[in-house]
């Protein structure tokens, strides 16, 4: 009998162990590092109070995000910031305590108010974190980022080729497809998504979920995807 409770205890233990692991898995706000894609200048509000906590936020690939609970005279509101690299090169940090302003797009996130901060405000000091439109302070970071940030439009399709669809028309073919600034990439009319990173040659590496590896690089106006294996180039325009 002592025996069996001893075992008990230690499996007992062992559970809150995986239990505690799967909830810290990420880190505070995990799961939430898609926020960056529901900023809306037409939602464009500002809030002020104390920082009560400063977490991290973790999600697909490296790196974190950072996030601010701000308690305002109202309610208890959450403030996505934006990358931990880009943060860490500001004059400005955040501790709990300290009050500050923040103008950002207002939006509900997984059922609680937040706000997808523009610049946020600490006595004297300011932080500019994304434009008018909302296209981050990050973007600007990297040259090349910012020219292919947002939708393109697929103009060639090639014959017999897997972008091709039976229902596809001019406005939107197979293959059309989207990049974020938070280096994700989807493609409007399949499952495949990816990641993408710069190279020094100034192209663009995605690895995507589906077809693997492949290129970009920008050719004036027009964004150009190339295989490793099939030097044919696939050519998109970006949409207005």
């Amino acid at each position: 009998m002592k025996g069996n409770g001893t075992m008990s205890a230690l499996v007992l233990i062992l559970a809150l162990i995986m239990a505690c692991g799967s909830e810290n898995q990420g880190g505070p706000g995990g799961g939430e590092a898609g926020y960056d894609r529901m900023y809306d200048p037409k939602t464009l509000g500002s809030v002020s109070g104390e920082v009560v906590s400063v977490d991290k936020i973790t999600g697909q690939g490296t790196g974190y995000g950072l996030r601010l609970t701000l308690k305002t005279d109202k309610e208890t509101i959450l403030v996505y910031l934006g990358p931990g690299w880009f943060l860490e090169k500001q004059n400005l940090a955040f501790a709990p305590r300290e009050k500050v302003e923040v103008t950002g797009s207002q939006v509900a996130f997984q059922g609680k108010p937040a706000i997808i901060a523009a610049q946020v405000k600490k006595a004297d000091k300011s932080l500019k974190l994304r434009d008018s439109a909302g296209i981050p302070a990050w973007a600007a970071a990297d040259s090349h980022s910012a020219s292919i940030i947002g939708k393109w439009l697929l103009q060639e399709v090639i014959k017999n080729s897997e972008f091709k669809h039976p229902n596809e028309t001019a406005g939107k073919k197979w293959g059309n497809l989207e990049i974020f600034s938070d280096n994700t990439l989807e493609f409007y009319s399949s499952d495949t998504r990816g990641r993408w990173s710069a190279l020094n040659d100034g192209r663009i590496k995605v690895i995507s979920d589906g077809w693997g590896t492949f290129f970009l690089s920008t050719e004036g106006p027009k964004l150009i995807m190339t295989f490793s294996d099939d030097q044919t180039k696939y050519t998109y325009n970006k949409l207005k």
